[in-house]
C-alpha cells in the first residue's frame, strides 16, 4: 500500500512539473511571437520579458535567459535603455564566472553588435581570445572593426589594432594586414609593435613579389620595410633583397649601394647575410671589369 501511494505521489509531482514546464514553454513561444509583431509596444515586450526571465531564474535555466536577452538585443531598439543593457551585461558577467563561456560570449558580442558604444573595456581580451581559439577569427575582425570608432583609450585601441593585424597575418591576408597598420598609425600615431608588424608584412610581400619576378612591386614593398625601420632583425635582409632586385634588373650601381649598406650593418663581417652580400659584390666587380 505504501509503495502504491509513493508511486502515485511521484506521478502527481511529475504531472505538476510537466504542467509548469509546459506553461513556461508556452510563454516562451508567446514571447517569440510577440517580439516579431510590429504593433506590440516596446514597453509591453520588456515587461513580458522581465517576468519570463524571473521565471527562468527560479529554475536557473540560463540557456533560456540568454535566448531572451539575445532576442531583445536583436529585435528591439534598447540603446537608450541603460538599465536593461547593464542588466544584460551583468548576466554576461554571471555566465563568465560560471564558466559558460560560449553563452557569455554570445551575450557580449550581441551587446557590441547592437551598441558599439557600450563600455566593455575589460572584456575585449576575453572576447577576442575566445573567438580566436574557436576558429571564429573573421567574426573577431568584424567585432573589432565595429567597436574601434567608439574607443577613446589609446592602449585599448592599440590592443584591438594589433589583434586585427595579427589575425589577418595568420590568415595570410597581407594586404588587409598592411592596410590596418596604416589606418592604426593614422588613427593613434606610430607604435613600435605596429611598426614591427608593418615592416614584417612588407618584407613578406616583397619576398613574394621577388619570387614572382615582379621587381618593381618587390622594390616598393621592401622600401616600406626599410622606412618602417622595424623589425631591426630583418633590415639587413631587406637591404640584401633590395640589392638583389636591382641586380636582377642589371642596375649594378644601385645594387652596389644596397649591398654596401648590408656590410655597414655588419661591422664584424660575419653571418650568412654577409657571405651572400659579398658574393653579389664580387659578381658586380667582375661585370665592371
Amino acid at each position: 500500500m505504501n509503495k502504491i501511494l509513493a508511486i502515485l505521489l511521484v506521478i502527481v509531482l511529475c504531472n505538476a512539473c510537466n504542467k509548469k514546464s509546459n506553461k513556461t514553454t508556452d510563454r516562451m513561444k508567446a514571447f517569440e511571437n510577440q517580439i516579431t509583431i510590429s504593433n506590440i509596444s516596446r514597453d509591453s515586450i520588456l515587461k513580458f520579458s522581465k517576468n519570463l526571465v524571473k521565471d527562468y531564474n527560479k529554475s536557473n535555466n540560463i540557456e533560456r535567459i540568454t535566448e531572451i536577452y539575445t532576442m531583445l538585443l536583436q529585435n528591439i531598439d534598447i540603446k537608450d535603455s541603460s538599465n536593461l543593457l547593464d542588466t544584460i551585461y551583468d548576466f554576461g558577467n554571471k555566465l563568465e564566472r560560471m564558466k559558460y563561456d560560449s553563452l557569455a560570449i554570445q551575450i557580449y558580442c550581441k551587446l557590441l553588435n547592437e551598441n558599439h558604444n557600450y563600455k566593455m573595456n575589460k572584456k575585449y581580451k576575453y572576447i577576442l581570445e575566445y573567438l580566436k581559439s574557436n576558429d571564429r577569427k573573421l567574426y573577431a575582425t568584424k567585432i573589432i572593426k565595429e567597436i574601434l570608432p567608439s574607443i577613446n583609450k589609446r592602449s585599448i585601441k592599440v590592443y584591438l589594432y594589433l589583434n586585427l593585424i595579427d589575425i589577418y597575418m595568420d590568415m595570410n591576408l597581407l594586404e588587409l594586414a598592411s592596410e590596418y597598420c596604416i589606418k592604426s598609425i593614422t588613427d593613434i600615431g606610430s607604435n613600435p609593435d605596429i611598426l614591427f608588424r608593418y615592416g614584417e608584412i612588407s618584407y613578406k610581400q616583397a619576398q613574394t613579389a621577388f619570387s614572382e619576378k615582379k621587381y618593381s612591386l618587390s622594390l616598393f614593398y621592401i622600401n616600406k620595410t626599410i622606412t618602417a625601420g622595424l623589425p631591426e632583425s630583418i633590415i639587413d635582409d631587406s637591404y640584401l633583397l633590395k640589392g638583389k632586385i636591382y641586380f636582377q634588373q642589371n642596375l649594378y650601381k644601385q645594387a652596389k649601394t644596397a649591398f654596401n649598406k648590408v656590410i655597414e650593418l655588419h661591422p664584424y663581417l660575419q653571418g650568412n647575410v654577409v657571405i651572400e652580400t659579398r658574393n653579389y659584390l664580387n659578381q658586380i666587380e667582375d661585370k665592371e671589369l
